[in-house]
């Protein structure tokens, strides 16, 4: 039994780099070795707070998904299934413009002014913009489409104010961009970047 014990430890000790000493009895090593193992697992057994964090994660993104299915119909419902082709195709002429203002955007505000992919495209203007034609794009998007959402689970109401923020504060008007941060806050804790990265967490540095 010992001879059994003493080769099992040569085998664990150079799976779980044990150095033996000289003179250690096989409880000793025995000992040692589960010292060893209980160390390994509490290094590659995830913690409760990671568990936590997989789990906020993975129901933030399936909010998200909810929330794109529920926009989705409510496009259905006012215009229909065929009508939201049109309207797909006329975000991406508007998309691959790279203007500020064309033709298809107009499309989109005169034909299907309140369609979710109508408010992106409002949305794409104020960034194409400069100045007081930005700002003027950035709340229409906030005062008409706030509720649209990008492929990604981007929401242009949060979006837009965090664009609008960054403008404000190029003219000086501190207040009221600490003001749209508030509300992005308030109005769309959940709200995340094109990249998945939380609004929150850039605007609470």
């Amino acid at each position: 039994m010992k001879k059994l014990m003493l080769a099992l430890i040569l085998v664990l000790n150079v799976a779980f780099g044990i150095v033996s000493v000289a003179g250690q009895t096989v409880e000793e090593r025995l000992s040692a070795l589960e010292k060893r193992v209980a160390e390994l697992e509490r290094k590659h057994v995830p913690s409760e707070a990671s568990h936590a964090k997989d789990d906020a994660a993975a129901d933030s993104a399936q909010s998200r998904r909810a929330k794109m299915q529920a926009r989705y119909a409510k496009d259905v419902e006012k215009y229909g299934k065929n009508a939201l082709r049109e309207i797909e195709r006329l975000y991406r002429t508007y998309s691959r413009s790279g203007q500020a203002e064309d033709q298809s955007l107009d499309d989109l505000l005169s034909r299907f002014p309140a369609a979710n992919r109508t408010g992106c495209a409002v949305m794409y203007a104020g960034q194409r913009s400069k100045g007081d034609a930005a700002v003027k794009w950035y709340k229409k998007a906030i005062a008409d489409h706030g509720d649209c959402l990008y492929g990604d689970g981007a929401i242009v109401g949060a979006y837009a104010r965090f664009y609008l923020a960054a403008e404000y504060e190029r003219s000086g008007k501190q207040k009221e961009a600490e003001s749209l941060r508030k509300e992005i806050l308030d109005l769309y804790p959940d709200a995340v970047t094109h990249r998945g990265q939380p609004m929150a967490s850039i605007l609470k540095r």
